[in-house]
């Protein structure tokens, strides 16, 4: 379902977006929840209420960091004719920063997984909350990353949908 009104870009990328959702989702999110609670309890993390509330924003932070690269991704089949192994590449990449904490990259590793493709920030930034070790710096670079990436995500959806023709035309 792709269709090209002027005025409304946004709002189709919003219905495009959660037109088909997993109701399934909701039990992996429940064990997720779980898995964090065991975790946080075995190695003695103090959870108080502030760090309830923050690491809830933070995983949102950075839902919507991953959704933006997902947009990101798929934008490029307004470009490109085939964009099958771009799909493939994100997967890999998802697969491999969510096995290798963000924490472990340096250098031009930290550059590319945190600033350019920036998987290694998703799954690192709310865990070093909740255990009481992010700065205030990776804080605020988290923001700024989804920030960047908010806007370009929109930016490219905009104007892939700006030059979008059917086959049929």
């Amino acid at each position: 379902l792709i269709f090209q009104p002027r005025s409304t870009k946004s709002i189709v990328l919003f219905f495009v977006s959660f037109e088909n959702m997993n109701i399934g989702s909701i039990l992996i999110s429940i064990l997720g929840v779980m898995m964090v609670a065991y975790g946080t309890g075995n190695l003695g993390i103090e959870i108080t209420f502030i760090k309830v509330v923050g690491y809830i924003l933070l995983l949102f932070l950075m839902y919507i960091l991953m959704y933006d690269l997902m947009i990101i991704l798929r934008c490029c089949a307004f470009w490109f004719t085939k964009a099958d192994n771009i799909y493939k590449l994100e997967n890999e990449l998802v697969n491999f920063c969510f096995k290798v904490p963000g924490i472990m990259y340096k250098g031009i590793g930290k550059i590319i997984f945190y600033f350019i493709l920036p998987y290694g920030l998703i799954a690192t930034i709310p865990a070093e909350f909740i255990a009481g070790t992010i700065t205030i710096q990776g804080g605020l670079t988290a923001l700024g990353v989804c920030a960047v990436f908010s806007f370009l995500a929109v930016f490219l959806w905009k104007r892939g949908l700006g030059r979008y023709s059917s086959a049929s035309s």
